[in-house]
């Protein structure tokens, strides 16, 4: 009896965890769609302005270092 008390209880742990789960699933769905339109908005440049983006992005990246 004792091992349908220690599993029952192992169950309700897993169970009282979901909804921390499904919240942390949501934000990472949201960080993804707004990875994807970045990605999306990059593709979209042109090649000058990509250029340029990418030169003001290393400069920032050096100052930083």
């Amino acid at each position: 009896m004792s091992g349908d008390r220690d599993e029952v209880a192992l169950l309700f742990e897993q169970i009282a965890g979901e909804q921390d789960v499904i919240d942390w699933l949501a934000a990472d769905a949201l960080r993804l769609q707004a990875i994807q339109q970045a990605k999306r908005a990059l593709a979209s440049l042109d090649a000058a302005t990509l250029r340029r983006a990418v030169a003001r992005r290393h400069a920032a990246l050096a100052v930083g270092a």
